[in-house]
């Protein structure tokens, strides 16, 4: 205990809750907060809020306990992709290998988006003068290429 942030306080302490003075109800809290934060039991004189509070500090405990495997499951997990990540059977660096699978992926990409362009720019070149021509020797050009309108 100590590093603790936060709590839990359940609902189902209510009606035991309401038996209790203000001033019991109160010290109950307090005792609640000192035992998350600091980690010591507080003594508490008033024999119900004392057995009160050693039941609510139960449920702390198997709170933070539950709390604590799910972070070591989690980190066990992260921990194994981060091992799968790191190398794979052959020993390779597997992050590198993904980094240069990209880097060739994108230089294919390249090549494929110049292969456009070029293209484009040959039509554009090609037929950029059919407007100072005479409209059916266009048709007829085009459709001599095989293009349809």
């Amino acid at each position: 205990m100590g590093k603790e942030k936060s709590f839990v306080f359940y609902t189902k302490y209510e009606s035991a809750l309401r038996d209790l003075t203000a001033a019991q109800q109160g010290k109950i809290l307090m005792s609640c907060i000192q035992y998350v934060t600091t980690g010591t039991v507080p003594e508490i004189k008033s024999q119900a809020a004392s057995m009160l509070f050693k039941l609510i500090r139960q449920d702390i405990d198997e709170d933070k306990r539950k709390y604590e495997e799910v972070c070591a499951k989690r980190r066990e997990n992260a921990n194994k992709r981060y091992e799968g990540m790191r190398s794979d059977a052959n020993g390779c660096n597997s992050m590198q290998m993904h980094a240069s699978v990209t880097d060739k992926d994108k230089e294919k990409d390249k090549d494929i988006y110049k292969g456009i362009y070029n293209t484009r720019t040959h039509a554009r070149t090609k037929f950029s003068n059919f407007e100072e021509r005479d409209p059916a020797e266009a048709v007829a050009k085009i459709t001599k290429i095989g293009g349809a309108l």
